[in-house]
């Protein structure tokens, strides 16, 4: 990871930016966000316009330390303490209802904010530096996938400009129009998905909740609180409409999300063996217009081979390696431009990180078609 003393000038610069109202894209331990004045209006305003947004869907707020969450909430509860304690900085955001200082669209019209520290020296140096919370969702279009290096956020933006990761000396441009994107480039994201988002109770009789899981487990949650935590049931593909028209605590909860542009769906390692059946009708209903060979590329866990023209991507088998390869791989695929991704179901044991990670895969994909 870089030094963020490395980086004092280009922080400086990013940090200017960010209190003129403009975003920079920064490296946290878990995917890249899209920073803006979590407390200016009008920079929160252009996260959502350049993302593509639903506004309803809520920003995580990110803040150096307990400090700085205290006085975007209007009770920094024991719970909350605790946790903060025994996760931060780390890839855990807590839930609870917000102070009026933090204005609505931040939440997405509800009335809790989701505060973090991330686990990264660049974006807390940053937010140091511009000495205001920054929300900071994945610097990517709404819905697709999130970004894991700066490399990936360059391409998403049309005309941002990319903060150097070296040390050394650092001639900042000219002139930076407000609707500019700075990416500060702090190397590869170490965890590659999003935070944990926890919902501590607020009133008395609430239950502790997990609204998305991530590295922090509910198990290690229930741990520090010392009582029981249910995790929230992902969505029905038919509530989706229902979702677009309320207010949610935690984003991550729209149906479809990290998705990839080519079509992708899943499979359960059982289904393998209809897989390599079902490849030539699938591509034959995908076949590109222009008459050109249609390809696959396959993200499989474990030795498979794949039929030519056919692309394999192995992947690790280690949930944390998988975390962390996940989004690249997937980014990787549909620069390919292919007809099709098909992603291998991570499997359910007692690491509860494949339950993380089964999440994003779902949200990013389809059920494979039948053989029927």
């Amino acid at each position: 990871m870089p030094d963020a003393t490395d980086h004092a000038d280009v922080i400086l610069f990013a940090a200017e930016h960010l209190r003129r109202g403009g975003l920079v894209a920064f490296p946290t331990e878990t995917v890249y966000g899209l920073g803006a004045d979590a407390l200016n209006p009008g920079a929160v305003a252009r996260v959502f316009a350049a993302k593509g947004r639903p506004s309803n869907n809520p920003l995580i707020v990110h803040v150096d330390g307990p400090a700085m969450a205290q006085p975007l909430v209007e009770r920094w509860t024991a719970d909350a303490r605790k946790l903060a304690e025994a996760f931060w900085p780390g890839p855990l955001s807590i839930v609870l209802p917000k102070h009026a200082c933090v204005p609505d669209s931040v939440t997405g019209g509800g009335p809790n904010v989701a505060l973090r520290c991330p686990d990264h020296e660049l974006a807390r140096a940053l937010i140091r530096a511009t000495g205001r919370p920054l929300v900071g969702p994945s610097a990517n279009k709404s819905g697709f996938v999130s970004p894991t290096a700066a490399e990936h956020v360059m391409r998403e933006f049309a005309g941002a400009v990319l903060l150097p990761a070296g040390g050394g000396t650092f001639a900042p441009p000219a002139t930076v129009p407000l609707d500019t994107v700075l990416v500060l480039d702090g190397g590869a994201c170490a965890r590659g998905i999003e935070s944990t988002v926890v919902k501590p109770p607020a009133a008395i009789g609430d239950r502790v909740v997990v609204l998305r899981q991530g590295y922090v487990s509910a198990d290690q949650i229930a741990s520090v609180l010392g009582r029981s935590v249910d995790v929230a049931p992902p969505a029905a593909a038919d509530s989706a409409s229902a979702i677009a028209q309320t207010h949610l605590d935690s984003p991550g909860l729209l149906d479809r999300h990290y998705a990839p542009r080519t079509p992708a769906f899943r499979f359960t390692a059982a289904q393998w063996p209809e897989v390599l059946e079902l490849l030539l009708d699938l591509l034959a209903a995908l076949q590109p217009a222009d008459g050109a060979e249609a390809r696959a590329c396959v993200l499989t866990l474990g030795s498979r081979s794949v039929p030519s023209p056919h692309a394999r991507v192995a992947m690790p088998t280690d949930p944390r390696q998988y975390a962390a390869r996940l989004y690249a791989a997937l980014r990787e695929a549909d620069d390919e431009k292919l007809s099709a991704i098909l992603i291998e179901t991570p499997p359910s044991n007692a690491d509860p990180l494949w339950a993380a990670i089964a999440d994003r895969v779902r949200r990013a994909t389809v059920t494979l078609p039948s053989a029927d």
